[in-house]
């Protein structure tokens, strides 16, 4: 029995249309003679009853123009058919996603060559302007009857009924088409593809005369067709780090061979305009089972179920909405939480025994292993083999379908947050980590187990269908494991003496022995004399982040260690509540402010605080939600999750409403109206967000000359440079060295930053972040080593020596303060600068 498809239109607030639709044609239909394409909603469900559409009028009236998918209908339409984006939205157990791209109705039956009776009812990605046929037929006197004869006037009608023209006129057209509207430099693939003749844009990508690294690409990004490429922009696809500017040329120059080969003489014998015939809501042809996905496999078994036994494993397993429980299930039908239990056995058992999906299963899992000797994340699988694109989102369903009778030896079980395939299930896991752990222990008793031999009990506790886990056995088991040097019989091995505290256990008793807040260095000096063992700074640091109280910079603490009486806290609460309480919705407080706001009140009488007491003492406020970073808001009692709210998003929000970039200060001063900052505050280049000139910041889709796009090659420039001049460039170098394109030094900096191959340093460098270092001098370095050869200088003495020894020009303002920062003294008499001795040898 088939699942129905709800299709719902929402035309204005409380005015909606329903349709249950047979097939793909109907959806369609519905969709395309909506009445309004700005501002109707379309909703699609596959499932067992319609949702409420006043459940779905909210996050409808947001996406006005747009057709939103629940989890259902996106799994069950057909492979390619519409790709979407995230979650949008949330209702009734349902999640929806949107669109992106567009409905391609070109996917529904793709054909190379239509017979000359049936109107083509596909539309350009781009509806250009008709400027293009005026030039071809001047170009070409002959099209112009063949245009005529065809009632090709514009760009639409040439998609619909280009299919009527001879062979060489449609070749001819085709290949102009594309030269006018689709040529470009650099090389720009998505931009050829929106200007293809309508017989290429079916045409598989795989098709085309691509190397196999290219496509490759195409098979990682789930894309499959010309008509998919032309969805996109170039920006979309360089955002993918496996895609790069000579991945476009390679295949702008496959697209444009294959227009300038024409389209085929006769109908592709394979054309998949008969499967179709075949094709329903959620199903696949039978010849398409190679194109689809292990997900939509199982989609289709549920279709074989009872509609009633169907929906409730659906519900149970997770699979059409959220999990329910077997409680929640019963509610809605009136059964008990046994008699579902039994239901969703039973059709669990016949979905396994009608599917057949397992042996592809087992054939790909081993083709993968083999390939491979570290542990298979589903993640991995599925960046491999889009076979198993969304295994991840469903591995709960997919565990349960494992478990059954077939001959598949393969299970998911959970490591430390990460999902894998394995030959062993979570249980064989769960008692190999035990054992481990029982093991070491007593190894730890006998002090006298090397490391080596340790790591080799470990490796033999696991079975030999699950040896790829050793590694993460090991990880598991050696945080708890204290080693030392051992004596002259083990004088280069370290030797097991204790097990089971973790290097947290040793900073929590460092700082509860402690009789003062003491600074993460120190912990780290006292944790390794405890243990035996080294602690690292950056590990302790963390460790006291999450066990200590912060009391000042790098410095950590207790609660024994806070100096404040729990009436005191109550007091600093109360007046706190009384300072926000008329502030912005969601605005966000620095400690720093609010000690600011409390210290100009007379409330607090001779307390003593500074923002770091404060910030231990607000935890206690109740009205208040820590973000990070000393940074609180109001509580908002329908959205208490502060995590991960960044600057960027307002800061970008500034500069738009703005309409012009500003300058740091302009953009501290807007953003502590809506949101608070920290003194210490730092604005950071991002993808949208870069600095424009000295202290300014601006949108790199508006306040630069480049666009994105060919931001790439000045950064290529750079590298080149760089690696022929072999030492780092300095800021005011940077433009001179590149064909910048009037881009301002500051923002390639910015982009220099958000580059993996080149990183900055002090002083405005620039340099290749494999040579480790700048390998230039700084001013400041330089200056240091010129007062050694010349103990006393003038400034323009100091000034020609400086530019000399850095290769490029100085501003003499610069000398002036990095004088004043190094100490220098200046005398009168001789007019000259002379450096302090005491720091001769200090390091800059």
């Amino acid at each position: 029995m088939q699942l129905r498809a709800f299709f719902l239109l929402r035309h204005q607030a409380g005015s909606w249309n329903t349709w249950v639709c047979q097939d793909l044609d109907a959806i369609q239909t519905a969709w395309e003679s909506r009445p309004s394409t700005a501002t109707t909603t379309g909703i699609l469900h596959f499932g067992f009853r319609c949702p409420a559409t006043e459940d779905l009028e909210a996050i409808a009236s947001r996406f006005l123009g747009d057709l939103l998918l629940t989890d259902s209908a996106k799994h069950g339409l057909p492979e390619g058919l519409a790709s979407t984006t995230g979650v949008v939205g949330s209702v009734q157990n349902l999640s929806l996603h949107r669109i992106a791209g567009g409905w391609h109705a070109s996917s529904f039956a793709p054909s190379t060559d239509r017979p000359p009776s049936a109107e083509v009812k596909t539309r350009p990605p781009v509806a250009f302007d008709a400027q293009w046929l005026v030039d071809a037929t001047r170009t070409h006197p002959n099209l112009g009857q063949a245009l005529q004869d065809a009632a090709i006037h514009d760009d639409q009608s040439y998609f619909s009924r280009e299919f009527s023209l001879d062979h060489d006129t449609r070749k001819m057209l085709g290949l102009f088409r594309a030269k006018a509207l689709g040529s470009s430099v650099p090389p720009d693939p998505c931009k050829l593809a929106k200007a293809a003749p309508p017989w290429l844009m079916d045409l598989p990508l795989n098709d085309l005369d691509l190397p196999a690294r290219s496509a490759n690409v195409f098979l990682a990004m789930n894309l499959h067709t010309v008509q998919g490429l032309a969805a996109l922009t170039k920006e979309e696809l360089m955002n993918r780090r496996i895609f790069g500017h000579t991945t476009c040329k390679v295949i702008t120059t496959a697209l444009m061979t294959a227009i300038e080969n024409g389209p085929p003489q006769k109908p592709r014998n394979n054309s998949s305009t008969s499967d179709h015939d075949d094709r329903d809501i959620g199903g696949h042809t039978k010849s398409s089972h190679t194109s689809s996905t292990l997900v939509s496999e199982i989609w289709r078994t549920f279709q074989l179920l009872p509609v009633r036994d169907a929906e409730m494993l659906a519900r149970r397993v997770g699979f059409l909405a959220q999990a329910q429980t077997f409680v929640e299930i019963g509610r809605t039908f009136s059964l008990s939480a046994e008699s579902v239990r039994q239901i969703c056995a039973k059709a669990m058992n016949e979905i396994a025994q009608q599917s057949n999906w397992y042996e592809q299963f087992g054939t790909r899992i081993s083709k993968l292993q083999e390939q491979t000797t570290q542990p298979l994340s589903l993640d991995l699988t599925e960046s491999i083999d889009p076979w198993f694109k969304a295994c991840g989102d469903h591995s709960a369903l997919l565990n349960e379908f494992l478990k059954q009778e077939k001959p598949v030896s393969i299970r998911i079980i959970q490591i430390n947050g990460t999902t894998y395939f394995a030959k062993i299930s979570q249980s064989d896991w769960d008692k190999a980590v035990s054992n481990a752990h029982r093991i070491m222990h007593s190894l730890a008793a006998k002090h006298s187990i090397t490391k080596e031999e340790c790591q080799d009990r470990i490796a033999a506790i696991l079975p030999s269908n699950g040896r790829e886990f050793t590694d993460l056995l090991w990880a598991n088991v050696s945080d708890y494991c204290h080693f030392s040097k051992g004596s002259s019989k083990h004088l280069n091995h370290h030797i097991l003496d204790g097990f089971g505290e973790t290097l947290a256990v040793f900073v929590g008793k460092v700082l509860e022995l402690s009789e003062q807040p003491i600074h993460v260095r120190e912990i780290s000096k006292r944790v390794t004399e405890l243990s035996g063992r080294e602690a690292n700074v950056s590990s302790v640091r963390n460790i006291a982040n999450q066990c200590g109280l912060l009391f000042g910079i790098g410095t950590y603490g207790t609660r024994h260690h806070f100096p404040l009486t729990q009436e005191e806290v109550g007091l600093i609460c109360e007046i706190t509540d009384n300072v926000v309480a008329n502030s912005l919705p969601k605005r966000r407080w620095h400690a720093a402010e609010i000690l600011a706001k409390l210290l100009e009140r007379d409330d607090l009488g001779d307390l003593q605080l500074d923002k770091y007491i404060l910030n231990i003492a607000l935890n206690s406020c109740s009205s208040l939600a820590h973000i990070k970073r000393m940074f609180w808001a109001v509580m908002d009692s329908e959205e208490k999750d502060f995590e991960g709210v960044s600057y960027e998003n307002q800061i970008i929000t500034i500069l738009r409403e703005s309409g012009c970039p500003l300058s740091t200060s302009d953009v501290k001063a807007r953003l502590r109206e809506i949101a608070g900052v920290n003194e210490h505050f730092q604005i950071l280049p991002t993808r949208e967000l870069i600095r424009v000139g000295n202290s300014t910041w601006g949108l790199n889709d508006r306040d630069v000359p480049v666009p994105f796009s060919d931001q790439q090659d000045l950064m290529d420039q750079l590298v080149i440079a760089l690696e022929a001049r072999q030492s780092a460039l300095h800021i005011s170098e940077v433009t001179s060295v590149i064909d910048s394109r009037a881009f301002p030094a500051e923002g390639l900096f910015s982009l220099a930053t958000l580059d993996d191959r080149l990183t900055t340093s002090k002083g405005s460098y620039v340099y290749l972040k494999e040579w480790g270092n700048s390998r230039s001098e700084t001013i400041r370095a330089a200056m240091t080593a010129e007062f050694r050869d010349v103990p006393q200088m003038t400034i323009r003495e100091l000034l020609v020596a400086v530019e000399k020894r850095l290769g490029r020009s100085i501003k003499v303002e610069t000398l002036y303060s990095t004088l004043q920062a190094l100490g220098a003294q200046y005398l009168k008499s001789t007019g000259k600068w002379s450096f302090p001795k005491d720091d001769d040898d200090c390091e800059f």
